[in-house]
């Protein structure tokens, strides 16, 4: 296309040699552009000559197909489907690797291996490695002595429906089932506030807002009963729950304290609407905006609903702005590599 308009306008540069008269402005502006010998100062589509010549703007349908369309800032679905698969074989193999060395007490080798293969299992087949890591989740906490019937029917119940159903709902889920469970590590090392960037960042609105809803209801979960009964950003210590308790009655006491507290279930809310934000902007391309909103509605929202003394907002402070900084820093270095 751009060598047809340079030839165009070389053509039309000849014709008018052997006129008597000078052309029109419009009509001598297209051919000085045209044959420019710098080509950035030549139009770059035939829209653009069009324009050059009668004024008139083209229509955005048409205008598209006259120039190469440039691609928004976001990350491939491609690349964001393997990266969600690399996620859960890596969480996969943290699960295995911790069920073997840290409940069954085996030898770094074993558990090594055994985490190799979940890992592996978990990339190649996210939903299938998703129910099994959960079923022997359940199994061997149960054998081991460290959980009752309660926690080993409450797992493949849940997981199942999380899993077939969330995962049949949204492809980013069947590709991240593991991606609500990210919760309880990132919040050991103080990043808990990043899960709802993470998800955004990698999944289409539903999967975000569906992993980070779940991923902070798997958070409170595992404080109230394996964990210390401490929710980052909310406070406590709650009544912890016993794992030797019964399915329902560990649903009831969640429930409770999601109904009693209310910060914790403003801190699921929270987390959806940034995951919300971050997918959004981050699919059509401006990334930047939608970290802003997170960002900002995220420390606004930890210090109006969910943190409620200044110790806790000043951690959720620190986590939020850290996970900000991750993000945005590599949005920015994906965003320069991309050009």
């Amino acid at each position: 296309a751009l060598t047809d308009i340079y030839a165009v306008g070389a053509t039309a540069r000849t014709l008018l040699a052997h006129q008597p008269y000078e052309p029109p402005p419009r009509l001598k502006e297209f051919v000085d552009r045209a044959t420019s010998p710098n080509p950035a100062h030549r139009p770059q589509s035939a829209w653009a000559a069009l324009k050059m010549l009668t004024g008139r703007k083209a229509p955005i349908e048409a205008a598209s197909t006259g120039r190469k369309k440039r691609a928004p800032a976001s990350l491939s679905r491609g690349l964001s489907d393997t990266l969600l698969r690399l996620l859960n074989g890596a969480v996969a193999g943290w699960l295995g690797y911790t069920l073997v060395f840290e409940v069954l007490g085996r030898g770094g080798a074993e558990a090594a291996g055994i985490a190799a293969g979940f890992g592996v299992l978990g990339y190649l087949l996210p939903r299938v490695a998703a129910l099994g890591v959960i079923v022997a989740l359940a199994v061997i906490l149960l054998q081991s002595g460290t959980a009752g019937l309660g926690v080993a029917t409450l797992l493949p119940v849940v997981g199942g429906l999380w899993v077939g159903g969330a995962g049949t709902a949204s492809g980013d889920v069947a590709r991240l089932p593991f991606g609500p469970l990210l919760a309880v590590p990132l919040s050991l090392v103080g990043l808990g506030a990043g899960l709802p960037f993470l998800m955004g960042a990698l999944m289409r609105p539903l999967g975000a807002t569906l992993s980070a809803a779940a991923g902070a209801l798997a958070l409170i979960f595992y404080e109230i009963t394996l964990g210390d009964g401490v929710i980052p950003f909310v406070g406590g210590p709650f009544r912890e729950m016993s794992v030797f308790a019964g399915p329902l009655e560990l649903l009831e006491h969640a429930g409770r304290v999601l109904t009693v507290v209310p910060q914790t279930l403003s801190m699921v809310v929270l987390w959806t609407a940034m995951a919300a934000a971050v997918s959004v902007f981050e699919w059509t391309g401006r990334w930047f905006v939608g970290l802003a909103l997170a960002a900002g509605g995220g420390a606004l929202g930890y210090a109006l609903f969910v943190s409620d003394s200044p110790q806790l907002l000043n951690e959720a402070m620190i986590s939020l702005g850290l996970a900000a900084i991750m993000y945005g820093v590599l949005r920015y270095l994906a965003s320069r590599a991309r050009g």
